[in-house]
């Protein structure tokens, strides 16, 4: 941001005041004195502050105030001693920040504090040390959004927020934003550290424009820069398919869609780290040896995560401490310094796959690259372990799981008990799809208190057929198969090239295949797979639920049933829309926490 003259960036400043807040911020003037000879850089700082210049004062553990100066700061020697003083004008500000160890801004200014004299302790304690210190724009910002205010010149001003946090008539606040100020920011995406303003990785939509997919609540959150002179950090707003911020940038003319698999990210490929972090966050300034992408084996990206491993093979020294088993069985630790009461591993035991992702990608040798193994499913984890965690995943792609022979050397691998089953070979092409028996509209059963026989009977098959990885594999390659055949047989073979298997990269996307009609509208399949018939009730999850109601004019369910691998056949049944509006749904179960 330019200064009032526009000749100079503005820039903050944090003053610890104390002892001489009663002093100085009445009487409208900041002073330090440092004796001659000697180095204070908590105070020394004072010299570099110039005319307008932003200056946050923290005072009895709250950000209760804000000044601007008035000239640069003035520094002469009297009596031996180097003196330093700056006219401010200061203003309470109407929703001080609490600054402690344990207020809930602790975490994130330690991140972003900086490392030449920081206002505050790792522990996020203003320092006792401290007088004056030089913050940068993101910690400024930051300020600025807790406290609720922008600036416009030197004037404050405040803006209205909700009881979370969130900007009050949120429509109005955009109504000066245009399509222009929007595509500034995505000219800016590469250079910015949405990190820095709470940001996360968006999992479920992508904002297309000119050929490339960006993260639209963060378009939206920096675009806002140019309305207010500071960008909206993430908690000050919402995002999501149905909020004002998606409207708004629709209304501007920008398409936004659910995000889908990676093209780029397959099953079975190779690739290096550079190549992972392109695949998750293109924008991302990669630097080998460096940052999360450079070094880390775990990578968190919002709801997701990413393993990225490199196993040693099974040893007396290593005795499948951390393995991979040839029927998709990993065994893995944390790192040392995680407990079992850390928070990210708490939130791995709670791992759901059905509402988000853990990619793995895995070698032996570390001069090889990574090959991708698809997503894991919580399996088991150690209760009583600590420093580190022993957990067990399963590759929930049972195909995959059963050509890892093939995929490493064998000798890599725990053998696991031999298991005889029909998917070693199982081939979509060989199957014969049977003519559905009538068209009489398909609807779950509802669960009552007592339960007949009967119902409990075919409540257990779709619990067996949930359990049933092989099955929904299957019947998920099946599909696969089908769709591909009938866009062929439309003409529509360049389409049939973009069918894929989202499933396999992206357990949360609410779908398992992406298709598409003869006049190429996307179609998002959900398969349901059984050996039992057409009836047979089927367990669906929370987050299908929701895309279905979200995207319900490309949603399908399509319900394979009659499964027979012996003769080789099936029947398939398909429903357009909104689950709840075409089937009947049930509670069966309900996730539970200590009150």
């Amino acid at each position: 941001m330019k200064n009032k003259k526009g000749s100079q960036e503005r820039q903050y400043f944090w003053v610890t005041n104390n002892e001489s807040y009663h002093k100085e911020i009445p009487g409208g003037y900041l002073h330090s004195v440092v004796g001659i000879g000697t180095k204070n850089g908590y105070r020394e700082t004072l010299n570099l502050v110039r005319e307008n210049d932003v200056i946050f004062v923290c005072h009895a553990g709250y950000i209760s105030d804000i000044g601007f100066a008035k000239t640069n700061a003035k520094h002469e020697i009297i009596n031996g001693y180097n003196d330093y003083s700056v006219s401010v004008v200061f203003y309470s500000l109407k929703n001080p920040m609490r600054i402690s160890k344990k207020s809930e801004h602790k975490n994130h200014l330690v991140a972003i504090k900086g490392k030449d004299y920081p206002p505050i302790t790792i522990e996020g304690t203003p320092h006792q040390r401290s007088y004056i210190s030089k913050i940068n724009i993101d910690m400024a910002t930051y300020i600025m959004a807790c406290t609720s205010i922008y600036l416009d010149a030197n004037k404050v001003i405040n803006i209205k927020k909700d009881k979370v946090g969130r900007v009050s008539d949120f429509e109005k606040f955009l109504s000066k934003l245009t399509d222009s100020h929007v595509i500034q920011t995505l000219n800016q995406f590469p250079n910015i550290s949405f990190e820095n303003y709470c940001y996360k990785h968006s999992s479920t939509y992508d904002l297309i424009y000119d050929g490339k997919r960006y993260a639209p609540k963060q378009v939206l959150g920096f675009s806002v820069k140019h309305i207010i002179n500071r960008p909206l950090v993430s908690s000050e707003f919402s995002g999501g398919d149905d909020s004002i911020s998606f409207s708004v940038l629709r209304n501007l003319g920008f398409e936004i869609i659910l995000k889908t698999a990676n093209e780029s990210l397959s099953v079975n490929n190779k690739y290096n780290r550079e190549e992972i972090c392109n695949l998750f966050e293109p924008n991302y300034k990669f630097t080998p040896q460096s940052g999360k992408w450079g070094v880390s084996g775990i990578v968190k990206i919002d709801k997701d995560v990413v393993f990225i491993v490199t196993l040693e093979k099974p040893h007396e020294g290593n005795p499948y401490g951390d393995s991979l088993s040839d029927d998709g069985l990993l065994n893995w630790k944390t790192q040392t310094k995680m407990s079992i009461n850390d928070e990210f591993v708490q939130r791995l035991i709670g791992h759901d796959h059905n509402t988000s992702n853990i990619h793995l990608f895995l070698r032996y040798n570390k001069k090889d690259k990574y090959s991708y193994l698809g997503l894991l499913r919580y399996e088991w984890h150690n209760g009583n372990s600590s420093n580190p965690v022993h957990f067990k995943w399963r590759l929930i792609n049972s195909v995959i799981s059963r050509k890892l022979n093939d995929l490493f050397d064998s000798s890599n691998l725990v053998h696991s008990i031999p298991l005889v089953s029909d998917a070693d070979d199982f081939d979509p092409a060989n199957f014969f799809l049977k003519e559905e028996e009538n068209n009489r509209k398909y609807k779950e059963r509802t669960s009552t208190v007592y339960k007949s026989q009967r119902e409990i009977s075919e409540i257990d098959r779709a619990a067996a057929d949930e359990r049933n990885s092989n099955l929904g594999s299957q019947g998920e390659l099946l599909v696969l198969h089908y769709e591909k055949n009938e866009l062929i047989k439309a003409g529509r073979a360049d389409l049939a090239e973009k069918v894929k298997q989202v499933s396999e990269m992206n357990c949360a996307a609410g779908y398992d295949i992406l298709s598409f009609d003869s006049d190429g509208n996307e179609k998002y399949i959900e398969v349901k797979t059984t050996m039992g018939g057409k009836n047979t009730v089927f367990y669906i999850s929370e987050n299908e639920v929701k895309v279905s109601k979200a995207c319900e004019e490309k949603y399908f369910i399509y319900r394979v049933y009659n499964f027979d691998v012996k003769n080789k056949t099936y029947q398939l049944f398909t429903q357009k829309g909104a689950v709840e509006l075409n089937f009947t749904l049930s509670p069966v179960s309900y996730r539970a926490a200590i009150l």
